[in-house]
């Protein structure tokens, strides 16, 4: 259990500083900082933010009802500040969203100065990168945390001397603005020395981590996702790369077997130290000269700037071995390389990540989050690898999410596995139906339907001979399925558990 951070006591004059304060109110307490009205408490100062449908001061008249002291207001809604409750002070800040990280970090204490911060951004493996980072960091001595889709917690000691990580869920790969600073606050005063953070395009686009220092960087990948929000694969990246360009940043670490990995690099400052990695390639300067991927894991023998040896890992798949990769240069200028190695046998695989439901009897059963093009393939290609026999794969795509991956996805997973049952994944206010018609198109021959996702797992482990593998794609670690406006109860793991219990107990 983490400790709480003491009770914080700001003015409204000390957290703005030279901006403008309203008359009378320079020794104001503010009791918290809040950006949600529904979530406004007595002594709150609320962030009345804009939306990319709504504006921030429909939501004034609420914040006010709950009793915050005063409103942060975007300048350039002028226009709306005559006609606001003049009751309730409001005050005009330029460029409210990118401002509100700054005013964050300044109210919990400037938290990131206390922490060694790595973020990651990438299309895929942020998650597995920065759980591996905060364990492995761990193991080197230095009392880590992860903050990301997980949730976050602090690493610490479990059972057998092996990490673990008792998270709390934010709903969020990055939190909002306010929520990230506390949390960094949290852990930086429950003892954290290192946090390992997730750094979403749309975090970085919408100024997010603005405020927070960023020690090191890390580049992952690109590939098709979130186009619903950036548009075109060109302003997805300028998001990605944003990251790259933050002040105070020290390292860089970035993916040289990507192509706009290869491109960053060019962009990078010479202040900054720059490395990069490759499965293959000796132009990097963290690379592999062997490599044996096989159902046990990862044995590779790498070459880096801080000497070569052996890498072995439990993890499986040459994405995992990337991921892999990434961590080493992330940490090989700052810690014995031998350390290093001699760590990483134990990093264990995160939540809902290529993760393997435990099984005597039935078909072998792997839940992954894998939610784009991108991730489907490599993990079908990986899972290829391990299967005598026949791979099935139940998935579908969210709602209100891009919808050019669908029938990509639908492509993907009717050339890679040998059957596949289409099933509603968070289908939000879509139409079930009506997404599945889009992933199909992808789909020439025949797959099966099935809309409840219970059911569809069902259908797949029954049906599945005992030698064939199952995979469960696009939900991973949610323990939810959000319906509509219903955010019902639901795990993967849960559900193929108890088919795999039916399934031996009545077969087929």
């Amino acid at each position: 259990m983490m400790s709480r951070s003491a009770p914080i006591s700001v003015t409204l004059g000390e957290l703005l500083g030279d901006m403008v304060c309203p008359r009378g109110l320079f020794k104001t307490p503010i009791s918290a900082l809040c950006q949600d009205s529904r979530k406004v408490q007595p002594g709150n100062l609320f962030f009345a933010l804009s939306g990319a449908n709504t504006s921030g001061t429909e939501y004034i008249a609420e914040a006010s009802e709950r009793g915050a002291v005063a409103v942060a207001i975007d300048a350039d809604d002028q226009d709306t500040l005559t006609t606001l409750d003049p009751r309730l002070p409001m005050i005009p800040i330029s460029n409210l969203a990118m401002s509100l990280s700054g005013l964050a970090a300044k109210f919990y204490q400037m938290p990131s100065k206390d922490l060694r911060t790595i973020a990651v951004t990438g299309t895929n493996g942020k998650t597995s990168c920065c759980w591996m980072l905060s364990h492995l960091l761990e193991f080197l001595g230095d009392p880590s945390a992860y903050l990301g889709t997980l949730g976050y917690g602090l690493a610490r000691r479990g059972e057998n001397e092996l990490p673990d990580v008792a998270f709390q869920e934010t709903g969020y790969t990055t939190p909002d603005a306010i929520t990230t600073q506390r949390i960094l606050a949290e852990l930086r005063d429950s003892g954290a020395r290192c946090v390992a953070l997730e750094a979403s395009s749309h975090g970085l686009l919408q100024g997010r981590i603005e405020a927070v220092g960023v020690d090191t960087a890390i580049f992952t990948n690109l590939s098709r996702d979130h186009l619903d929000y950036h548009q075109d694969m060109d302003s997805y990246g300028e998001a990605k790369a944003r990251l790259f360009q933050m002040p105070g940043l020290r390292q860089a670490v970035i993916n040289y077997d990507d192509s706009f990995g290869r491109k960053l690099v060019t962009r990078m400052s010479s202040s900054v130290a720059t490395y990069t990695y490759s499965l293959d390639n000796p132009k990097a300067d963290v690379f592999c000269t062997s490599v044996d991927l096989n159902a046990q894991g990862i044995k590779a023998s790498v070459t880096t700037p801080w000497g070569s040896g052996e890498l072995c890992s439990q993890l499986v798949g040459q994405f995992n071995l990337a991921n892999v990769l990434a961590v080493l240069a992330a940490t090989g200028a700052h810690y014995p390389f031998g350390s290093i190695l001699r760590h990483i046998p134990s990093l264990r695989p995160a939540a809902g990540r290529m993760e393997l439901v435990d099984t005597a009897h039935g078909p072998s059963v792997v839940v992954d989050f894998a939610h784009t093009p991108d991730a489907l393939e490599k993990v079908l290609i990986t899972l290829r690898a391990h299967c005598r026999a026949k791979i099935w794969v139940v998935f579908g795509c969210g709602g209100e999410r891009d919808i050019g991956k669908r029938a990509k996805m639908g492509s993907i997973a009717e050339r890679y596995a040998d059957r596949v049952v289409l099933t509603s994944d968070n289908p939000r206010t879509e139409s079930e139906h009506a997404i599945i018609a889009h992933i199909e198109r992808g789909i020439m021959g025949r797959a099966s339907v099935e809309i409840d996702r219970r059911a569809a797992i069902r259908r797949a482990i029954f049906s599945a001979s005992s030698e064939d593998m199952v995979l469960i794609a696009g939900k991973g670690h949610e323990g939810y399925q959000q319906l509509a406006d219903r955010r019902l109860s639901f795990s993967d793991q849960v559900q193929a558990r108890l088919a795999l219990r039916d399934r031996q107990v009545a077969p087929l």
